[in-house]
């Protein structure tokens, strides 16, 4: 998994089951089909892989959702934006209840980055850090685990070009950029 997604389960009777919605769009129409999803009652969206300029949405809901309905929304949505055939697939699922306190922790792993640093959970710590400094974050409800490509440019620029002396992290999250500096 890529990303992260917080599902909220007070809609959600324990036991019943999730539907899942995937769609797969152009990277540009990826706000615009998120922010649909939330739209029609998604109470979360994971990315689950992103390549060659194609971003695969999973979006859960706690209701049947109808996919040619959604696709249609979808490419109205995408057309009113001028983003013409960016919706490249849709399809829907049925997800069993689990526990989602632990699934979620699955898809995170130890992530280098750089020459120098693991970004890790302490669920994952590597046994071997190959001579890199370990920068453990528990991923949560705060963004910045190294695995956002904002994050991960901002982490290989301390390393190449940061030597010391003051340094500020606004809107700090949390702390992955102070820490690395450290």
């Amino acid at each position: 998994m890529i990303g992260y997604c917080q599902l909220s389960i007070q809609n959600n009777l324990m036991g019943s089951p999730w539907f899942l919605v995937t769609v797969a769009v152009n990277q540009t129409a990826e706000e615009i089909a998120s922010a649909l999803l939330f739209e029609r009652g998604s109470t979360g969206i994971v990315t689950l892989e992103e390549h060659a300029g194609i971003v695969t949405l999973g979006a859960y809901f706690d209701r049947p959702m109808e996919a040619e309905d959604l696709k249609l929304s979808l490419e109205a949505a995408f057309n009113t934006a001028g983003l013409f055939e960016s919706l490249i697939s849709i399809s829907t699922s049925e997800i069993p209840d689990q526990d989602w306190m632990q699934k979620w922790k699955e898809g995170f792993e130890a992530v280098e980055i750089g020459n120098r640093l693991i970004v890790t959970p302490s669920w994952k710590l590597p046994a071997n850090s190959k001579g890199r400094a370990i920068v453990q974050i528990d991923p949560g409800m705060a963004f910045e685990t190294g695995t956002h490509e904002t994050t991960r440019l901002c982490l290989e620029s301390i390393e190449r070009y940061w030597h010391g002396a003051s340094l500020l992290d606004v809107g700090t999250g949390t702390g992955i950029l102070a820490i690395a500096a450290a």
